[in-house]
């Protein structure tokens, strides 16, 4: 006996209707859940924004003649620059920290730490920290930088690396940054 085929029942417009809205309910569902749950909005920055912020390798600060590890001596938002300081350099750090001075808040938060002996005269915001020569060469790998090469590091109060300033451009661009950082990790 051969086996008849049966016609199969045609799917009325009600049917596609209900198809139609099910899919349609599902992609709007999909989209308020993506945008309900997505990530902050990042400000647009110069320096390159790590997020989420990258642990630093572990190294010792000299003060006061004692080795302090560096993420104890961390207490709040800090700049770590890492290369020889020249005086151009210093002018735009200089800049930086003036261009905050309509902020108090912000221009006390905006210390720089020096990872190299300078014989510039500084003022008080930044600060040579004493870091031994084997740590500095250790460090300067970690973070691929060359002989007479520099770069300011953001370190977020939980001593873990939230930025680079690469190419360091004027005064206002990194204190705008450093603003538009604290204002986004801080509202």
């Amino acid at each position: 006996m051969q086996a008849t085929k049966r016609p199969r029942p045609s799917k009325g417009p009600a049917f596609r209707l209900a198809a139609f809205a099910i899919a349609v309910g599902l992609f709007v569902f999909s989209y308020w859940l993506g945008n309900r749950y997505k990530a902050p909005d990042l400000p647009q920055l110069q320096a390159l924004l790590l997020s989420p912020a990258q642990p630093l390798p572990r190294f010792a600060l000299r003060q006061d003649g004692q080795a302090l590890p560096f993420a104890q001596a961390v207490d709040d938002w800090l700049l770590l620059w890492g290369g020889p300081l020249g005086e151009a350099d210093l002018q735009r750090l200089i800049s930086a920290h003036n261009r905050l001075a309509d902020e108090a808040r912000l221009q006390g938060r905006f210390r720089v730490w020096l990872l190299e002996p300078c014989e510039l005269p500084l003022p008080p915001f930044i600060q040579p920290r004493q870091l031994d020569a084997e740590q500095r060469q250790r460090l300067y790998r970690h973070w691929q930088l060359g002989p007479g090469q520099n770069l300011l590091f953001l370190v977020n109060p939980q001593a873990r690396l939230q930025a680079v300033f690469t190419g360091i451009g004027s005064g206002a661009t990194m204190a705008r940054d450093f603003r538009s950082i604290l204002e986004h990790f801080e509202p």
